[in-house]
């Protein structure tokens, strides 16, 4: 039997991790990369929940599909009907269509604590960096700027650095 397959196990869990977001369930998962640090971490467990058909709000992070990978970057804004997406740490923006939009990531776990991102401290820290990195991206001649300069990175170390001192331990509330 094909491993990768319709019918196969992998395409299984996929489809019961699909109904479980659908169904208002959250799934957990691992921070794989340097992207959105220092605010995830490579090893920090995400929460993620379907993110329904709704526009998602600037400043929240999602997870989405773009070549067979799986993202997971900070919403910047809306253009068009699509999401533009950073990461924190660096690169140029991207857009994704929402419908590639895997899931939003609610929580994360780093140790004993838990961070929500999608309310209090953990909220106003990612709207905070979505706006830094907004301005960041404004450079003269109408250029992009490929990595957010020092101010920008300082602010995002900054407000990272309070969201987390607001976390909860591990099964509290913010």
């Amino acid at each position: 039997m094909d491993e990768r397959g319709p019918g196969s196990p992998a395409d299984l869990v996929g489809e019961l991790r699909a109904e479980l977001l659908a169904r208002g369930g959250t799934l957990a998962g691992r921070m794989a990369g340097l992207s959105m640090a220092p605010m995830l971490l490579p090893g920090d467990e995400l929460f993620l929940r379907e993110p329904g058909r709704r526009l998602l709000p600037v400043g929240r992070v999602v997870a989405f599909r773009r070549g067979g990978r799986r993202i997971v970057h900070r919403v910047l804004g809306h253009r068009g009907g699509l999401l533009v997406e950073r990461g924190d740490r660096a690169g140029p923006p991207g857009l994704v269509d929402p419908a590639d939009v895997i899931a939003e990531v609610v929580a994360v776990g780093r140790g004993e604590r838990t961070l929500r991102l999608d309310r209090g401290r953990g909220l106003l820290a990612g709207r905070g960096i979505a706006a830094a990195a907004r301005l960041a991206l404004l450079v003269p001649g109408g250029r992009v700027a490929p990595d957010p300069p020092p101010w920008a990175r300082a602010w995002t170390r900054a407000l990272a650095a309070w969201a987390w001192r607001g976390a909860a331990a591990r099964g509290g509330e913010e």
